[in-house]
């Protein structure tokens, strides 16, 4: 660390400082033209004198000589931003610097003379309360002092705790304890930023980086993206649900990730409050398939869920919960994030435990290929049960496995083709089981089997679409079908495979199923019908399924006398003349 000693005016370096072993008093202010830069400062030449930037310099080593303290720093000369390891120390400590100064004197560049407007009133239009990097200048120290344009003494931030909290809308129990800025939910510590600007789009997340009591390198040219890594640093430390509760600033994006553009998107988490402790939240974790939770869900409709927060605004709010769509298998993205859901005491929908990744963040382009992901997906519309689902208790079977998984949309029966025109599929079905109270895993809950389950009954329905033909195809197979056997076996190791198979045998569309004495008792056919689910062209699946129609059965007279209509037997066409009775009887069939 590199400090100004105020009796020569020349920087001298500093191996360690800590409040024990070195006094400095420290600026804050807001950057202009004609900064002095570390090269000016430590250059012969009298050009630094010149530039505006040193008067601030020479103001602060005036007022640290009165304060009897030796060292000030000032952040446009005492850091060499030619070297970007420096600065990538320099920022990452500077939290902690402004904590351990003996004083912060904070220059207003733009706040008016005491004689020529009320400071209630000229405070809060002060540019200082703007400026990304001046929060941490506000909240780090322990004493502030506050100085006009005209480098008059204003107050100190305890003097002017109230109005520094109007014009900065931190709360006065913050400003006055800068130690306890880890009990305040992340969200809350955002919204501080939530109305401040940086030069560099990258500062606004550099700014943060003390507040968060993190670390990370320093990669201009990054843009938005450093925002991003800032909150997977921040939850590589912590479990505060609250970071989720953001707000998109446009209405026009469908999906997003789990993580906020900007502070902006904090705007509204200012009174914002745990609910629990965070030890009672998830654990959550960041991989690259998402942010990976075991938490619990509230089942929502049309694929879109609940996430609750932890957290609420102010102490009597409601609250908080986020929106999550379902885009197949275990992944899912947040949708409607221009507001929060309501979960109130007594809601009475169902909530299910998983295990889900959600996305981290997705621009423009990336929600609209979500928006086309179920384009020509597959969907099970009528007579379609799971394990954990029966829609159709009339249907006695059920779907399992269904295959692929990882494109699998429980909540809406639906396989994603992620919107490609060629795509392969196939759902095995077996007899349902049907569980008494016990439930599935409930300790002591029994199975009851149906017929098809004596009778060992099963059948898969395979499907799919080729990009060089305009329809897509479908068709079934059975136990007593080698070929159905066949594609079960394959379509478990190459779904692909399986559906250049299962197209050789696309005019069987039906089968009969049997009971334990192998007596033919129903017939299941499938059916694919084109349609729209949220804007989108899909294929619905509707499995059929029907008692066969009871034999006729006729006496033997009957059949004796029977004439068919095909036959003329009194004119020239074909008789019965000629025939031996033997040759016509039908005796033998009731033998």
């Amino acid at each position: 660390m590199r400090l100004i000693n105020v009796t020569t005016l020349v920087l001298e370096d500093f191996m360690f400082v800590s409040p024990d072993t070195v006094e400095y008093a420290i600026l804050s202010h807001t950057w202009e033209d004609e900064e002095v830069t570390f090269q000016d400062f430590t250059s012969s030449s009298l050009h630094k004198h010149m530039k505006k930037g040193y008067g601030k310099i020479e103001m602060t080593c005036e007022l640290a000589r009165k304060d009897g303290i030796q060292y000030v720093w000032v952040d446009t000369c005492c850091i060499d931003k030619t070297s970007s390891a420096e600065l990538t120390e320099a920022i990452n400590s500077m939290f902690n610097w402004y904590r351990d100064a003996k004083v912060c004197y904070a220059w207003l560049a733009d706040l008016p003379a005491a004689t020529e407007e009320p400071i209630e009133s000229a405070l809060r239009k002060c540019r200082w309360f703007t400026r990304g990097w001046t929060l941490q200048e506000l909240l780090a120290p322990r004493h502030v002092e506050f100085y006009d344009r005209n480098w008059e003494f204003r107050g100190t931030k305890k003097d002017l705790k109230d109005l520094v909290a109007d014009a900065s809308q931190i709360g006065p129990d913050v400003l006055e304890n800068p130690d306890g800025l880890y009990r305040h939910p992340i969200a809350q510590r955002m919204s501080w930023a939530a109305k401040r600007q940086t030069t560099r789009l990258e500062d606004m997340a550099y700014c943060l980086i003390g507040i968060f009591e993190v670390n990370m390198p320093m990669l201009y040219g990054e843009g938005p993206r450093a925002f991003l890594r800032l909150q997977e640093e921040v939850v590589k430390d912590t479990n505060d649900l609250s970071i989720f509760a953001w707000k998109a600033t446009a209405t026009t994006q469908t999906y997003h990730g789990i993580f906020a553009r900007s502070p902006a998107e904090f705007r509204d988490c200012g009174s914002l409050r745990l609910i629990d402790n965070t030890m009672s939240s998830p654990e959550f974790s960041l991989g690259n398939k998402g942010l990976r939770i075991h938490t619990d869900i509230v089942t929502g409709a049309g694929g879109t869920h609940l996430l609750k927060l932890n957290c609420r605004n102010g102490v009597q709010g409601r609250p908080i919960s986020i929106f999550i769509h379902h885009h197949g298998g275990e992944v899912y993205s947040r949708s409607r994030a221009y507001e929060h859901g309501d979960i109130s005491e007594g809601d009475t929908r169902p909530i299910e435990k998983k295990s889900i990744y959600i996305l981290k963040q997705l621009d423009a382009r990336r929600s609209a290929d979500l928006e086309a992901s179920h384009r020509h997906a597959f969907v099970f519309r009528h007579n379609f049960n799971t394990l954990a689902n029966t829609r159709f208790p009339g249907f006695p079977f059920m779907a399992a496995p269904i295959v692929p998984w990882s494109s699998w949309d429980a909540a809406r029966s639906m396989l994603h083709t992620q919107g490609f025109d060629q795509f392969n599929g196939f759902a095995y079905f077996s007899p349902r089981l049907d569980f008494d109270s016990g439930g599935i895993g409930g300790g002591g809950g029994m199975a009851a089997v149906n017929e098809f389950s004596m009778a060992g009954e099963w059948f898969l329905v395979a499907f799919g679409r080729y990009q060089e033909e305009d329809a897509p195809w479908i068709t079934i197979h059975g136990k007593g079908d080698t070929y159905g056997l066949k594609l079960l076996e394959i379509g478990n190791k190459d779904v692909q495979r399986m559906g250049r198979m299962a197209r050789e045998s696309l005019g069987t569309r039906s089968l009969i199923l049997k009971d334990f004495q192998q007596n033919p008792i129903k017939k299941v056919s499938v059916s694919l019908e084109e349609g729209t689910l949220d804007g989108q062209g899909v294929y619905f699946i509707d499995i059929d399924f029907e008692d066969l129609a009871p034999p006729t059965y006729v006496s033997k007279k009957d059949l004796l006398n029977w004439r068919s209509p095909h036959v003329d037997y009194d004119g020239q066409g074909a008789s019965r003349d000629g025939e031996t009775d033997e040759e016509f009887s039908l005796d033998n069939l009731f033998d």
